[in-house]
């Protein structure tokens, strides 16, 4: 199947350059949908760590808010330039039957390389299967992050969820290491505060589709 992908991409990307090059001797422009095909597989595809960084890198800058008052203005809501020095990140690790040792080792390393380009962070890693069972906390001292004493069993998400909303302060991302393994009963009813990030390690099947954020392939080490 990855073999066949590739040999599609590159013959869209070569029609492409037929089609456009045949296009500058005749009148008229491309369609907009082929256009649109040609790009998807001609231009570099972002990875999962280039969309981490994305992430993490935009709530760490210094920004503008509507969500407090600027003490200068009594009478006045206006927008006051804040900095968001303390950023949490939940990263929420499914040990569940079907998840390998590989994969917890590559979950591990995944943490790391988020401590390491992220020092700034609070990483608060909640362990579930079909509840959520322990909760660590991981900074800069910690590398390389290592997962002991995990539990297995079955899969639910509802559980750690509830656990995610029971934090005093919101995460400004969540990065949940599954294989999607569950029935639909086993989301949660309502998405948490915060951007979720589902990291699939299936090489991009889905077993099954979260009804809020978004899939993200992930490959095992």
């Amino acid at each position: 199947m990855e073999q066949f992908e590739k040999d599609l991409s590159m013959k869209v990307a070569n029609a492409g350059r037929v089609i456009e090059k045949s296009l500058e001797s005749m009148p008229g422009d491309l369609p907009e949908f082929i256009q649109e095909i040609i790009k998807a597989h001609t231009e570099p595809q972002k990875t999962y760590k280039d969309l981490i960084a994305d992430v993490l890198e935009a709530v760490t800058r210094d920004d503008y808010s509507w969500g407090r008052p600027n003490r200068k203005y009594d009478d006045f809501y206006i927008p006051t330039l804040y900095q968001k020095s303390y950023n949490i990140v939940v990263i929420i690790i499914d040990t569940s039957g079907s998840i390998s040792r590989k994969e917890l080792e590559t979950y591990a390393a995944e943490v790391s390389g988020i401590l390491q380009e992220f020092p700034g962070f609070e990483i608060k890693v909640i362990f579930h299967n079909t509840r959520a069972y322990r909760m660590d906390e991981y900074s800069i001292e910690d590398l390389p992050i290592e997962f002991k004493n995990t539990q297995s069993g079955g899969t639910c998400y509802r559980d750690v969820y509830a656990k995610v909303n029971e934090l005093e302060d919101e995460p400004v991302a969540i990065f949940h290491f599954t294989d999607l393994e569950v029935g639909e009963r086993n989301y949660p009813d309502r998405p948490p505060e915060g951007q979720t990030f589902w990291m699939n390690t299936r090489k991009g099947r889905l077993f099954s589709t979260p009804p809020f954020g978004e899939v993200v392939r992930l490959d095992i080490i």
